[in-house]
């Protein structure tokens, strides 16, 4: 589930009360499910940006353009309906209703594609001057726009196997695109050198393959229904979400078309290129957003407002220690990914988007609040103001600063947003934070990105060196400082437990 989902979310199937320790082993255990599945999918393109940026060098960030396009689009091309599916599934107790709502969903969906798609090719050349200064390039918008709304639709069958909990599915079905798509993008970039057009049909491709396969497993509950009285419920959930999917979009794409109203494509690069590599993060972060928030509700019908906080702060270090590793790393990721020299400087701008997704990574673990509590509206509040500032500092900032005042820029709009939803959160559904444990999270990120920063003027052997220190130091007093006693313990025993069941399946798999 989405932050939005949970916000809108009643209720959930009664479980029994789980333990701090069990829930969190649980929920980093479907964590690593869903992460598989993402880092197949998305993390297979992420393989390819070495290839990318060598192909398409300043071109690269004309690309990134389009991408950025296709995520602004993807709340009005959705509409909020996938999450609409997940959140009502159970509301209906007999499978026809629920064929008959996911149907609605499904017809309702694909009869908006005709008149906002027309639209928008319509207007394609125009709205190509306007994001990518270039008006010649409508083609290229209008491929942005086919890969957004191929997501949308791909999102509904997955949207009905989350419902249903069918994790492995889910992942498998991701997996599918994780082959597809790159396979398909490497084939018509590399062997037909395609460029960028030949990567975002390839996208077109991999997605139409991930929404076919999609629509296959859940052939059994597709047939021609369409039912006037459950499409309120779907609109009345989704559509107020589209000020949450706009504001998220702004504070993640809103920069990248700031910058190109003032900067080449050639200048835009390294800024491009950090934004990805630094952003690699929100694989986690997705991962968390399927299997937590529904944790953290159930934990709040038990009235486990301490165990939602202490899962709260565990997962939160995690995503604070992948920031550090990333940062500690940036240099040696910018050369692997884009060692030419268009790319230069791109190793300054990763560590503050590390850290910035960090940030929104928390926001994800607060926000559950806003649905335990039923006060949907904050989440739109945090969303939209958040956003809303990084569009004015971005004005401001940028035309002076370049891309190293989009860089901290992006850093100060998140940490508003983790600043606003933290404030907001704990009003409408206090949790018993152990503050120095929270706080020192905080103090020791914050001590970590300084120091890598600053090595960055050192001499390459020196600079790796202290930066490899800084991560040990940085994973050894989380370990020893901030994780208590129990949480060490029940690390171990949870690795130890999940070893153990991987290798009881393996043995009962049949020998060739």
């Amino acid at each position: 589930m989405t932050i939005q989902e949970v916000a809108r979310s009643e209720s959930g199937p009664e479980v029994a009360p789980p333990s701090r320790k069990g829930r969190t082993g649980r929920t980093l255990w479907h964590t690593a499910i869903y992460m598989a599945g993402l880092v197949t999918s998305r993390g297979a393109m992420l393989l390819l940006l070495p290839i990318i940026t060598r192909i398409l060098e300043a071109e690269y960030t004309l690309y990134d353009l389009c991408m950025t396009t296709v995520l602004f689009l993807n709340p009005f091309l959705n509409l909020g309906l996938q999450s609409s599916v997940v959140r009502y599934y159970f509301h209906y107790d007999t499978r026809d209703e629920q064929r008959r709502f996911y149907n609605t969903s499904l017809i309702f969906l694909l009869a908006m594609f005709v008149p906002t798609v027309g639209l928008l090719f319509y207007f394609s050349d125009d709205l190509a001057g306007l994001l990518f200064k270039e008006a010649e390039l409508g083609d290229l918008f209008r491929l942005a726009v086919i890969v957004s709304a191929l997501t949308a639709l791909s999102l509904q069958p997955l949207a009905l196997l989350r419902a249903q909990e069918k994790t492995y599915i889910y992942s498998a079905l991701q997996l599918v695109r994780g082959v597809a798509g790159p396979g398909t993008i490497f084939l018509l970039l590399v062997v037909f050198r395609g460029g960028i057009r030949g990567i975002l049909w390839g996208e077109v491709i991999g997605l139409t393959i991930l929404t076919a396969a999609g629509l296959v497993v859940t052939r059994h509950w597709i047939y021609p229904a369409f039912d006037y009285k459950k499409l309120k419920p779907l609109l009345g959930f989704g559509l107020p979400l589209l000020p949450v999917g706009v504001g998220a979009a702004l504070l993640t794409v809103s920069d990248r078309y700031i910058l190109r109203s003032h900067l080449s494509l050639e200048a835009m690069a390294p800024y491009s290129l950090g934004f990805k590599v630094g952003m690699a993060l929100s694989l986690l972060i997705q991962a968390l957003q399927l299997s937590w928030l529904p944790s953290a509700l159930n934990l709040a019908k038990t009235g486990s407002r301490g165990s939602i906080a202490k899962s709260v702060l565990a997962l939160q270090l995690l995503l604070f220690g992948m920031a550090m590793a990333t940062a500690a790393l940036a240099p040696e990721l910018a050369r692997f990914f884009a060692p030419g020299k268009v790319f230069a400087g791109a190793h300054y701008v990763i560590p503050w988007i590390a850290f910035s997704f960090a940030m929104h990574g928390v926001v994800t673990l607060v926000g559950a609040a806003f649905g335990i509590a039923k006060r949907t509206v904050w989440s739109s509040v945090v969303f939209c103001t958040a956003g809303a500032v990084k569009v004015a500092l971005s004005l401001l900032v940028i035309p002076r600063y370049g891309i190293q005042g989009a860089a901290v820029t992006t850093f100060a709009s998140f940490a508003l947003e983790l600043g606003l939803a933290y404030f907001i959160a704990q009003r409408v559904y206090p949790l018993p934070f152990d503050l120095r444990r929270f706080w020192g999270t905080y103090a020791l990120s914050a001590a970590g990105f300084v120091g890598v920063l600053l090595t960055f003027s050192l001499p390459q052997p020196y600079s790796l060196a202290v930066r490899i220190l800084l991560l040990f130091g940085f994973c050894g007093a989380s370990y020893a400082f901030i994780l208590t006693r129990s949480d060490r313990r029940a690390v171990w025993e949870t690795a130890a437990t999940r070893w153990a069941t991987i290798q009881t399946r393996l043995a009962r798999q049949p020998q060739a």
